[in-house]
């Protein structure tokens, strides 16, 4: 009866542990990541300047969180031109590039300067661009493989997905060495969708829906199930095979299950142009 009885309080103390997780820290981490997000998808300049603090505090606090895999997927789309985005690089360069080998401090904010360095926000021509990236290619895997802290190692790993020429072979990389990541589920479904990229797309339809199986209970930073990226990527493979109803079945499984779905408008187009024979909605 006393195992029993551990037992019996072992579980309860599991099923309510996701209850006390919800700290106002975490409510705070959460908020800013969805500041990042509104701010990038609504294209708010004026507050552009601000991502790049947001992104190394959400870093710092989370770094194996689906939040900081998100915010790192989301700084891909900043425009880095914009004169407040510039005037933070400086200031950050300034304060981190003379030690930037140094990876047993400010890693976050090293991760960060690193990143923008290879998205070319110095580059001013095509060969300064080339440089740029092979500058930041060479850091992050300076990192991957001499941090001996394993979150920020990871992080590299996971920018270097971004490397054109090997960012499917990293992404193996960091199943390997990192299987019970939480970055795992999206990595899966990020190579899942290399299948869509080669036109292979009842395959990438199959093995989505074995995903959405797999990963049915995760709720994404958003609020939403994270299967609503595996839907929004098989929507996109019915449409490239011409199975329209299937693409607005999963379609209106989103509209339902996620209303402020980032992409719903997107694949509302896509839906629509289906609907009205060739005529997107403006």
């Amino acid at each position: 009866m006393r195992i029993f009885y551990i037992l019996v309080v072992v579980l309860i103390l599991l099923n309510t542990m996701p209850v006390y997780a919800q700290s106002t820290y975490e409510i705070e981490i959460n908020n800013i990541f969805k500041d990042i997000n509104t701010i990038i998808l609504n294209n708010i300049t004026d507050n552009y300047d601000k991502i790049i603090d947001y992104s190394v505090a959400i870093i710092k606090q989370r770094p194996a969180s689906l939040e900081t895999y998100y915010t790192l997927s989301l700084l891909k789309n900043i425009d880095i031109k914009n004169v407040k985005v510039k005037t933070k690089f400086v200031e950050f360069k300034e304060k981190y590039f003379s030690n930037i080998d140094n990876f047993d401090s400010e890693q976050a904010e090293k991760l960060i300067l690193i990143f923008f360095i290879g998205m070319g926000i110095e580059a001013n021509n095509v060969d300064e661009q080339i440089a740029a990236q092979k500058f930041a290619v060479e850091k992050l895997i300076q990192i991957k493989e001499t941090c001996l802290n394993n979150s920020y190692a990871a992080l590299a790993t996971m920018l270097l997905f971004l490397d054109k020429d090997n960012g499917l072979g990293y992404m193996k990389q960091f199943k390997e060495k990192y299987s019970n990541h939480a970055f795992i589920p999206l990595i899966d479904l990020d190579i899942i969708s290399e299948s869509y990229g080669t036109k292979e797309y009842k395959k990438c339809i199959d093995d989505a829906k074995e995903w959405e199986i797999k990963y049915k209970k995760i709720i994404s930073p958003y609020g939403w199930h994270l299967t609503m990226e595996s839907y929004n990527i098989i929507i996109l493979c019915y449409v490239s095979l011409k199975d329209y109803e299937n693409a607005k079945k999963y379609y209106e499984l989103i509209k339902v299950e996620a209303p402020k779905y980032h992409n719903l408008n997107g694949l509302e187009k896509i839906i629509s142009y289906i609907t009205l024979g060739g005529k997107y909605i403006r």
